[in-house]
């Protein structure tokens, strides 16, 4: 036996084929029970790797193929020696007279026998996986990032009329599930509509709120450096902007952050001039055409002057303040950059970062807002550091984002797994030939089994099913019908799996 391995050249075992009757239900045990990896499922047929080993799982497509044998797939180092081997001891015949398939297609094994049959195969490629990564860590994993999403789109949300809308159509949505559930098809019904015209305001109306979420996680991803003012730098910055507020001379300065900014600007003029006292007193001269814009200052250089910014439409925060304050908060509650303002009137200092308005009373907490804005952190608040910090600050976020991560988890993971449910579905008699009228049938209605996604299931009306049953042969004497389960109408994300009972028996009068 050793030499004839040997000669075979068999290196090891590739994969198991088992046919089954119920592919759906055979999907889901493997899958569920046994927690195999599924490595492809394809209309008749399934694949599991089970170590070195794959698994597949088949609906005979034939007679010939209905058998409760299974088959072996062997690995070989070359597959015509083997092949010819097998065929002299009779262990295996040719396909139509030929020669054997080519590497990784079976040799056409006896399947009139009762035993296990190896057939020759090539090798088999193993399934994707990381090593070490069980389910809880990979469920865990995947709440989490989708949680990250979830925070980036709620922060990116930043205006209380965008947070409204949001919470709006949440409930709404909370509704349109509980009516599916509750199976109330009128409320659905115009909910679901009512749902993807809410969608497409919000797209529409807060579409300014909706591209920053996507360029805050773009600057996550891509992290570029921004050159940062420096102490000589934040000093001249400070000591010019209490020198302007003391002569009432308007100025906005703005400081960029990670994010671009390039298109919330209008006009300006380039510069790229060194930053000093003189610079900043002669650019917000007021008789200067320009003093009226912004000046826009990266690292120790001012880049551009005379620039205009969006305003905001905050007007709690801009009572009684003028338009450099609304346009400071209007570029804050759309980037990440710092603004400072010199109100011409009043003379006082503000700063805007993160959507809101600050006052600043003194020089050296300007200075050490600065520091704090070139080292990354808060602007305005004092800096915190860690955890607890972070759930301090954006603590209802973090909770919202994680829960909203969760039951989207809970609708979607559980509800993509196979499952089965049984309706009672009215049984409708049709194709009745010209001269008969059915008098009665019995059953009149049968237990219909279909498998699907969980969540489908849930949703899935009885009254999108349908058993009809053809008795056009009533003319020939039939009386009673088999229902195959291939003649139950049904949705296309649904198998049926069984009708019972399997039979209907018709009464018919002939009218003629």
């Amino acid at each position: 036996m050793g030499e004839e391995r040997a000669a075979v050249g068999i290196e090891a075992l590739g994969q198991v084929s088992v046919n089954v009757k119920q592919l759906p239900r055979a999907v889901a045990f493997y899958r569920d029970a046994l927690e195999l990896p599924l490595v492809l499922d394809t209309p008749g047929m399934a694949f599991f790797q089970c170590g070195a080993t794959r698994l597949m799982l088949s609906v005979p497509t034939g007679a010939e193929f209905d058998h409760p044998g299974s088959v072996l797939y062997l690995t070989v180092r070359e597959l015509p020696a083997p092949a010819a081997l097998h065929r002299a001891a009779g262990r295996a015949r040719p396909v139509h007279g030929l020669l054997p398939r080519p590497r990784g297609e079976h040799a056409g094994p006896d399947v009139r026998g009762r035993r296990p049959r190896a057939v020759l195969t090539g090798p088999a490629s193993p399934a994707m996986a990381i090593p070490g990564l069980d389910a809880p860590i990979k469920k865990l994993i995947d709440i989490g990032l989708v949680a990250v999403l979830a925070y980036f789109v709620i922060v990116g949300l930043k205006g209380a009329k965008s947070r409204l809308a949001l919470a709006g159509l949440t409930i709404v949505s909370g509704v349109y599930l509980l009516a599916r559930l509750l199976r109330l098809p009128l409320t659905a019904w115009v909910l679901q509509g009512f749902i993807a015209l809410f969608v497409v305001i919000i797209v529409v109306v807060f579409q300014e709120d909706i591209r920053r979420v996507f360029e805050r996680i773009a600057t996550l991803g891509l992290r570029r450096d921004r050159p940062v003012p420096g102490d000589d730098t934040i000093a001249v910055i400070a000591r010019s902007v209490f020198e302007l507020a003391r002569a009432r001379c308007g100025l906005l300065l703005v400081l960029p952050g990670e994010e671009p900014l390039e298109r919330h600007l209008e006009g300006g003029t380039p510069l790229d001039a060194l930053l000093s006292d003189d610079l900043i007193q002669s650019l917000f001269e007021p008789r200067s055409t320009t003093h009226d814009g912004a000046v826009v200052i990266e690292g120790n250089r001012a880049k551009l002057f005379g620039a205009h910014l969006p305003l905001s439409q905050d007007f709690d925060q801009l009572a009684r303040r003028g338009t450099r304050h609304a346009a400071a908060l209007g570029l804050a509650e759309r980037t990440d950059a710092l603004a400072i303002i010199v109100s011409e009137e009043r003379g006082q200092v503000s700063v805007a970062f993160d959507g809101r308005l600050a006052e600043i009373h003194s020089r050296g907490l300007l200075e050490s807002i600065l520091r704090r804005f070139a080292g990354r952190a808060s602007a305005i608040e004092a800096p915190r550091r860690g955890l607890p910090a972070l759930l301090r600050q954006r603590g209802r976020e973090i909770l919202l984002a994680l829960s909203a991560s969760f039951v989207l988890w809970l609708l979607v993971v559980p509800g993509s797994e196979t499952a089965e449910a049984t309706f009672a579905v009215p049984v409708m008699v049709e194709n009745l030939p010209p001269g008969y009228e059915l008098l009665d049938h019995e059953p009149r209605e049968v237990r219909v089994t279909v498998a699907g996604l969980r969540r489908d299931l849930v949703f899935l009306q009885p009254n999108r099913l349908r058993v009809g049953v053809d008795a056009f042969l009533v003319q020939l004497g039939r009386r009673s019908f088999e229902i195959p389960v291939q003649s139950v109408r049904r949705p296309a994300a649904f198998t049926v799996i069984a009708v019972e009972p399997e039979r209907v028996t018709v009464k018919v009068r002939e009218t003629r």
